[in-house]
């Protein structure tokens, strides 16, 4: 699926959310029965490290998102108590190190 490119990246978005150890073929499908045509993040973490690609980079977030034009949006997708696993640390500091060495001077906003 083809989504419309973001012009500029003002935003990161950082969504730290219990998913159940939803997969992110389970997210997808979860997004399509409430009518979205996809997931709504561009990159989830996983609670076992694994980084998967919602959405690509430049891409439009979803619909529901604020600033979805002008924001990237990352899910952490935390345990029952509202932490993260040592894989998953590791896994989330590359993905930062990442984006905000390509996207200089975004502001990020950390959600619970």
């Amino acid at each position: 699926m083809k989504f419309r490119q973001r012009e500029r990246t003002d935003f990161l978005y950082i969504h730290f959310k219990k998913t159940g150890g939803l997969t992110l073929k389970e997210l997808h499908r979860d997004a399509r029965r409430s009518g979205e045509l996809a997931v709504d993040y561009h990159y989830i973490v996983q609670e076992n490290g694994l980084v998967e690609e919602g959405r690509q980079r430049y891409d439009i977030a979803g619909r529901t998102m604020d600033n979805a034009d002008t924001s990237l949006y990352v899910l952490v997708a935390v345990d029952e108590d509202g932490a993260m696993s040592d894989a998953q640390r590791y896994a989330y500091g590359l993905i930062m190190e990442d984006l905000l060495g390509e996207f200089v001077g975004v502001e990020i906003i950390t959600e619970d």
